[in-house]
């Protein structure tokens, strides 16, 4: 989550799908979402970073007391004080250092206990972060580092590795056998499950080797090979994700004969149907019924803004 941490140490109020994507897998995206730190703003890129969320959420995390202290609506200027926590040497104030380069100096010399959270390790040298490690009266945690996802939920790693005796490792699961589909493909990774109908789904393209799959507002990455569109051994796309590819670029519709005569491309665009209605659980083929003039084109939304489509009551 390294890149949703940057966003956080530089003060942004918004935030693009598209920059979070190179770091973070669909548990990550589903974890901000489910607390709300990430929400939609309409935009199928863009998302706007709820800061009040945000700090409720490292409350929770923290077990901070608030004590009537409101959760901020934005990146201050100053550090943003949680509250206060309870341990063994006393209460310690919490503080989000969002800009450690500019706030974090004067929290240094804080009278009392306190905890400073600050997104990443960026901006904070090495030899500090051993001065104020976790036995000072100054702490300094790196978020980067301390706050993963558990189950589509964000939790809070632990510092210290319990004892083997104690503890034993479990012996790890056997592995899975890989078997692929009849002509040599690997199935879908997980399917993506929830949609009723294909105008439910936005699917667009999210670089060279992905899409993004917008359903119910929750947003997934998904390349050749969880798309079940990869060949079982050299895992290298097939003729139908090519296709797919295609269509996304050119805004769903798909016009030529780019893939020979019209009876081959009409087995094409069946087995890319095929594909995706594995994916998405769905009975009916993702095209509409082919026309001359319109070309082949799918059912699901390619372009944000594209409205209602009454073939797909």
């Amino acid at each position: 989550m390294r890149s949703f941490w940057q966003a956080v140490q530089a003060g942004l109020h918004t935030v693009r799908l598209s920059n979070l994507a190179d770091d973070m897998d669909r548990d990550g995206l589903d974890a901000l979402h489910a607390a709300g730190i990430l929400r939609p703003t309409g935009n199928f890129d863009l998302e706007e970073l709820s800061w009040t969320d945000l700090s409720r959420a490292l409350r929770a995390l923290y077990g901070v007391e608030g004590r009537g202290l409101p959760a901020p609506a934005r990146c201050l200027e100053q550090a943003a004080s949680l509250g206060w926590i309870r341990e063994e040497q006393g209460e310690v104030q919490v503080f989000l250092v969002a800009r450690p380069r500019q706030q974090l100096a004067p929290l240094l010399k804080h009278p009392m206990p306190a905890l400073l959270l600050v997104p990443t390790a960026r901006g904070t040298r090495k030899a500090l972060r051993a001065k104020h490690g976790p036995a000072a009266r100054v702490r300094i945690e790196v978020l980067e580092e301390s706050i993963t996802c558990s189950r589509r939920r964000l939790s809070r790693a632990s510092h210290e590795a319990p004892d083997a005796p104690e503890l034993p490792s479990p012996a790890p699961p056997p592995p899975v056998p890989r078997r692929a589909r009849p002509g040599g493909r690997v199935p879908p990774a997980v399917p993506i499950a929830g949609a009723k109908r294909w105008h439910d789904l936005q699917i667009q393209l999210a670089g060279e080797d992905r899409v993004r799959i917008v359903l119910h507002r929750r947003t997934y990455f998904r390349t050749a090979v969880g798309l079940g569109m990869a060949h079982a051994t050299s895992h290298a796309p097939t003729k139908q994700w090519d296709l797919l590819r295609d269509i996304l670029d050119n805004d769903g519709v798909y016009v030529g004969y780019s893939r020979g005569s019209a009876q081959k491309t009409r087995k094409a665009c069946s087995r890319l149907s095929d594909d995706l209605r594995r994916v998405f659980l769905l009975q009916e083929s993702c095209f509409h019924r082919y026309a001359r003039k319109e070309g082949w084109q799918v059912k699901f939304r390619v372009n944000a803004e594209l409205p209602y489509d009454p073939r797909e009551r």
